[in-house]
């Protein structure tokens, strides 16, 4: 009997064992395959009740965690991260993920470990989130920007997309209890798992009121948002979408939206809908924001020409179409997702879950700086958390907005949160004390407010947003001008503007110390008794080839009377402006790298005619002088062209101690290259010392420094020379052939300018940082500023300059500049005996 019984029972077991592996082989293949279609809850219970039974099964683990991570249910993705980990090691993508969640649930330390792990394979990735853990640890606890609350409006399911249309609220909605408008109502219909458009209206208190459908035939009109409308109410932008009721819109990557622009009738229909012509089926076009006329569009898409994710892109219309999309650029764009523009003036907010944040996404805003965003802000507590928040808007008018969260402490899966600001807003205005012009690129330092410093734009403004308790000083900054430091104090509600008047360096001196009143002389009866004050004067420098204006220039001026001296320096303009008194002689010395330095001498004579007119300089070197222009051309009381005296000429001299011309001399030779090298060598260390120029055969192409009147004194330039690295130079004697076959390359008036500047100094850089991996540095930030350089030192670590730069007001500009775009270690250097060194104020 047992021997019969035996192979029944084994028939039987391994038929239940082959039932079980095969329900769990199913388990698998469902959660599979409603995974890849983003039913995300229908993954999740099956991969439960695969892992039921196989309890080791990482990669089921992992697609679970990101299913909970989909629809925001993060705690549960956090604890299957932390399962799938503690098997084996994680994939790099996993642990991206796994960071991020760590982060929105604000377990920041937690989060900046695994950021930091991730750093091994992304190090640019894996540290700027690390950092950003750091930001949210500092910040979270600073006071709101905003004072928000949740709105009445809405329920368990997800309502987002909101846009303002008049008074009106209308947004999107996957409620299931609401019916079309109109005469053509669908019985028994129900919009779960879709989204629809609904409108509000706010009460007598600023609540919204319960929605009611927006389109009279919604079964048509099905996925439409998120959207925008034009603030005339004549235009509206949408995108179809194919959003899915709870999951989170960063998280899928299978999100697709296409835009269309259509006319709004009175009654809110949509006319004439026409499809944006740049969608493109292979990515996303979304989050529309319209301007006010309905003619410039921000949007959001994920086109493969971006930096990252989704990016911010403008097209403005045409006729009947619309202008090819222009990214936003850098540092607005990043390599994670930005999405919802919202432009209001010249401030662009926006979400991003890469800028540094809480969380998720976060709600920024970036302030337009000549022509670029180049000013990003968090808008701080409150309206941000650790969970995503996007698709902000507000009414200009009452100062309410709008914005959609899917923090834990909500409703419904999504949900519209109203806001007020609570904040005073702070205009700074910095003009020119003498004439009222907007001074631009003026650096202001919040660094005593816990912030960094930054820069005015073209009209000389910076918009900035004070929180509550502010109490801290600001100072105002600008090469040529004397500093200001300004207090900033929050104490009152609305918008605060405030002028800051900074005074040219040579202002404050000539009223000073540097322009003292002139008393007349006892018997000179052509001037009154009282004291005669000093009045201003105004020329312009320009280049005597190209008549292009020649920016910080030094304009030297000397009473002959009374030796008193004042210095200015020219603007971008080319303008410059000195105080000098009636009925005086000055000598005005005019000097500028890579230009020969030239004195002039003037007499004002009445006093009545300010203006100094237009001073042409002439290139380093030049021997050839430009013929006069015309008078009219050049407007000025003061004849600089008629043959000074023989008194006005030794002062002159005296003044610049500008050698002569010379036709012969000493020369230090450099290098020599064949003539078909046609690219022209870069002499660090001595393009201050004197004229560099190239004297050519057939044989060879000599590059050289001089001309030096006498051999003691070349002599003692070629040990200059040899310091900077140049130990195989030589001397050479020059004749009135060879310099009349030279080639001017660079040249600058040695002893007129190196007195200028600082002695022993052959030019200047900036130090931007110091990097162990390059990867971490953006070359793309500094375009503009000047020639990027990487030195590798001995240590290993590579050193990032720019340069070259001839003065060190100008070196002391770009690394102020290189601060605004987070830099803060910038700092001027120079180079002494073949070692940077750094240049303290």
């Amino acid at each position: 009997m047992r021997s019969i019984h035996k192979p029944i029972l084994v028939f039987i077991f391994f038929f239940c064992f082959g039932f079980i592996l095969q329900a769990q082989s199913d388990y698998l293949k469902i959660a599979d395959t409603a995974y890849k279609l983003n039913h995300y809850k229908d993954a999740i219970q099956n991969y439960q009740k695969h892992l039921g039974e196989s309890t080791n099964d990482q990669k089921a683990m992992l697609r679970l965690a990101e299913s909970y991570n989909c629809i925001n249910t993060l705690e549960s993705a956090a604890f299957w991260y932390k399962k799938a980990a503690s098997i084996s090691g994680l994939p790099s993508e996993s642990i991206l993920s796994y960071a991020q969640i760590l982060k929105s649930l604000e377990k920041y330390n937690e989060a900046k470990n695994w950021f930091l792990a991730y750093a091994e394979h992304s190090p640019n990735i894996g540290n700027h989130y690390a950092a950003s853990c750091d930001y949210a640890m500092a910040n979270q606890k600073l006071k709101p920007i905003y004072s928000i609350n949740i709105e009445n409006i809405n329920t368990t399911a997800s309502e987002f997309s909101p846009s303002l249309w008049g008074n009106k609220l209308v947004y999107a909605t996957s409620r299931g209890d609401l019916t079309p408008r109109g005469a053509n109502a669908i019985k028994n219909w129900t919009g779960q798992n879709q989204n629809y458009l609904v409108m509000a209206q706010r009460d007598i208190v600023g609540r919204l009121t319960k929605p009611v459908a927006f389109h009279s035939e919604i079964k048509e009109n099905m996925n439409e948002g998120p959207l925008s409308f034009s603030e005339d109410g004549k235009w509206v932008a949408f995108a179809k979408n194919n959003f899915i009721e709870g999951v989170r819109q960063n998280s899928n990557k299978n999100i697709k939206m296409d835009l269309y622009i259509a006319k709004v009738s009175t009654n809110g229909e949509w006319l004439e809908a026409k499809a944006f012509p740049f969608n493109n089926g292979a990515f996303s076009t979304g989050y529309p924001h319209l301007s006010d006329n309905g003619n410039t569009l921000h949007f959001s898409s994920d086109r493969p020409d971006g930096f990252g994710g989704f990016d911010i892109y403008v097209s403005y219309r045409k006729g009947d179409t619309w202008t090819t999309p222009k990214n936003l650029g850098k540092p607005l764009n990043t390599a994670g997702n930005e999405i919802s523009p919202f432009l209001q003036q010249k401030t662009l907010y926006f979400s991003s879950d890469f800028h540094k944040g809480f969380g998720g996404l976060d709600i920024f805003k970036a302030v337009q700086q000549n022509s670029k965003w180049n000013t990003i802000l968090h808008l701080g507590t409150d309206i941000n958390s650790g969970y995503d928040e996007y698709s902000f808007i507000v009414n200009e008018s009452s100062g309410v907005g709008y914005f959609v969260s899917n923090r834990k402490s909500g409703k419904g899966l999504e949900d519209i949160y109203s806001f007020t600001k609570t904040t005073l807003d702070f205009t700074i205005n910095v003009l020119d004390a003498a004439n009222q012009k907007p001074i631009k690129d003026a650096v202001l330092d919040f660094r005593d407010c816990g912030e960094n410093a930054y820069m005015t734009d073209d009209k000389g403004m910076y918009q900035f947003h004070a929180l509550n308790g502010l109490d801290c000083n600001v100072k105002v900054k600008k090469v040529g001008y004397i500093g200001k430091t300004m207090r900033i104090k929050k104490n009152s509600n609305g918008v605060q503007n405030v002028k800051v008047l900074l005074n040219k360096k040579q202002v404050a001196e000539s009223y000073t110390e540097q322009i003292p009143k002139v008393k007349p002389k006892e018997k000179d009866k052509s001037q009154s008794s009282s004291a005669v004050s000093a009045k201003a004067y105004s020329g312009k420098i320009v280049d005597a080839y190209s008549g292009n204006p020649i920016s910080d220039a030094l304009v030297r001026v000397t009473n002959k009377n009374t030796k008193e001296r004042q210095d200015s320096f020219t603007d971008n303009d080319g303008n410059y402006t000195v105080f000098l008194s009636p009925t005086s002689k000055y000598v005005i010395k005019y000097s500028k790298a890579l230009y020969t330095e030239t004195s002039v001498i003037v007499e004002t004579k009445d006093g009545l005619d300010p203006n100094l007119g237009i001073h042409q300089f002439l290139p380093s070197g030049t021997q050839v002088a430009l013929p006069p222009k015309k008078k009219e051309e050049n407007p000025t009381a003061y004849d600089t062209t008629t043959k000074p005296s023989l008194e006005d000429k030794a002062e002159i001299q005296k003044e610049t101690n500008a050698p002569p011309i010379l036709s012969s001399g000493y020369a230090v030779q450099l290098i020599s290259v064949k003539p078909s090298n046609r690219k022209i060598p870069f002499f660090g260390g001595i393009v201050d010392l004197g004229e560099i120029y190239t004297y050519s055969d057939e044989t060879w192409k000599r590059y050289r420094v001089g001309i030096f009147a006498t051999k003691k004194e070349a002599e003692e330039m070629k040990i200059i020379i040899d310091k900077q690295g140049y130990e195989r130079s030589f001397i050479v004697k020059e004749t009135t052939e060879t310099l009349s076959k030279r080639e001017i390359v660079r040249g600058v008036n040695l002893k007129g300018l190196a007195r200028e500047f600082e002695p022993d100094q052959a030019y200047y850089k900036v130090q931007i940082a110091t990097y162990k991996n390059l990867e971490n540095f953006d070359e793309s930030n500094l375009q503009g500023l000047g020639i990027v350089e990487k030195q590798e030192r001995s240590d290993g670590l590579t050193v990032i300059f720019l340069g070259n730069y001839m003065s060190l007001d100008k070196a002391k500009s770009v690394s102020e500049k290189a601060m605004t775009l987070g830099y803060n270690g910038a700092f001027p250097v120079q180079k002494r005996n073949g070692k940077f060194t750094r240049i303290k104020s």
